[in-house]
């Protein structure tokens, strides 16, 4: 019985760790793909950074990625038909084959 008792308290001890840590959420800062496909933070990259949140697009009720990319200042973005047809993304000063558009979780 008396190493039964040890066992059990530290079985209670380990699921009241649990659900304490459970209650705080842990907050990750954005992190950037860059050309070079290295990770970054948003606040090491030197280039100019939009991030797009889910707040974001639920806010803007968004259908498509080419929604999204409309509310960005500088992205041009032509439709050449329509759904289903290509979409080119141009950023400001550069051609639609000099952007890579990466979507999280596709």
């Amino acid at each position: 019985m008396s190493a039964i008792c040890p066992f059990i308290a530290a079985l209670v001890l380990t699921f009241l760790l649990l659900t304490s840590r459970a209650a705080f959420p842990i907050e990750l800062a954005p992190v950037v793909v860059t050309a070079t496909r290295t990770a970054e933070t948003v606040d090491e990259t030197l280039a100019s950074v939009t991030v797009i949140t889910r707040a974001d697009i639920e806010r803007q009720q968004a259908q498509s990625v080419q929604d999204v990319l409309r509310s960005v200042p500088g992205v041009g973005i032509s439709n050449n038909g329509g759904a289903g047809k290509a979409t080119s993304v141009f950023l400001r000063g550069t051609n639609s084959d000099h952007v890579l558009v990466l979507i999280d979780g596709i």
